[in-house]
């Protein structure tokens, strides 16, 4: 099982370093022959995601205290 954190730093906004994360993470996951990909994505990380593939899942919902929006990226 592949996961990610982040922690959306402001400072290093739109400078590319978390779509290369995700890039990575992504080639890693497909050499493991994964198919799918789920993530648990910040309400402010919705977008993002969304720019890279990613698809709601379902609504919103709580997840250890935060709101958070499940997708995913099918390979």
């Amino acid at each position: 099982m592949h996961s990610i954190k982040s922690t959306g730093i402001v400072e290093f906004h739109r400078q590319g370093i978390g779509r290369e994360l995700v890039r990575l993470f992504e080639e890693s996951a497909r050499k493991d022959e994964a198919k799918v990909i789920k993530i648990r994505a910040s309400l402010f990380a919705r977008e993002f995601y969304g720019r890279l593939g990613y698809q709601k899942t379902t609504g919103v919902r709580m997840f250890h205290g935060l709101k958070i929006q499940p997708m995913k990226k099918v390979f």
